[in-house]
C-alpha cells in the first residue's frame, strides 16, 4: 500500500461511521488481495505471505466486529471463516485463483455495506478527532492538510 493510500484511509477512518469503518475493511482486505497477486506475480512468494497476513487481519477485525444477537452475524461469521481458509490454501499453494474465490465473497459483502453506509449515515466513531480538509495548493502536485479549529485536549474518544 503506498503512502498516498495510507493517507487516504486515515483520512476515511478519522470521519467514518460504524458502518463506513465496514466498507473500510473490506476496501483495505481487497487491496491487499490485489497487491499479494501482483507479488505472486513478481515472483516475490514472501511478499505474498506478508500481504495475505494483512488480508486475514482485515478479516479477523471483520469478524470481531460482528454482534452474534443477531442472526446475521452468523452467516457473516461463516463466510468470512470460508474466506480464512481460501486465503491458507492460496498461502501454501500460491494459488491467485484462490485469491479471486476470496474476492467473490468480499466484494459483495462490501458492496451491500457501502449502499448501507450511504443511507444510513451516522454519527463518526472516533470523537473529540480534529477536522482536517486537504486540497491542492497553487504549486504544481503540491498538496497541504489544514485542521480545522485544533481542541486545546486532541485525545480521541473511541
Amino acid at each position: 500500500m503506498t503512502d498516498e493510500m495510507k493517507q487516504e484511509y486515515t483520512m476515511r477512518i478519522a470521519n467514518a461511521d460504524k458502518t463506513v469503518m465496514t466498507v473500510i475493511l473490506y476496501d483495505m482486505a481487497l487491496e491487499y488481495i490485489e497487491e499479494a497477486g501482483v507479488s505472486l506475480d513478481a515472483g516475490d512468494k514472501q511478499e505474498f505471505k506478508r500481504k495475505l497476513t494483512l488480508v486475514r487481519g482485515c478479516v479477523n477485525e471483520l469478524i470481531m466486529s460482528l454482534d452474534f444477537k443477531y442472526e446475521l452475524a452468523m452467516n457473516l461469521y461463516s463466510l468470512y471463516m470460508f474466506v480464512i481458509r481460501v486465503l491458507a490454501k492460496a498461502g501454501y499453494k500460491y494459488d491467485t485463483n484462490k485469491l479471486n474465490e476470496a474476492v467473490r465473497v468480499l466484494k459483495p459483502l462490501r458492496d451491500a455495506y457501502d449502499t448501507v453506509s450511504k443511507e444510513k449515515g451516522g454519527a463518526p466513531v472516533m470523537d473529540n478527532s480534529e477536522k482536517v480538509y486537504q486540497g491542492l495548493t497553487y504549486q504544481k502536485n503540491a498538496g497541504y492538510s489544514s485542521m480545522v479549529a485544533p481542541e486545546a485536549n486532541r485525545g480521541m474518544t473511541v
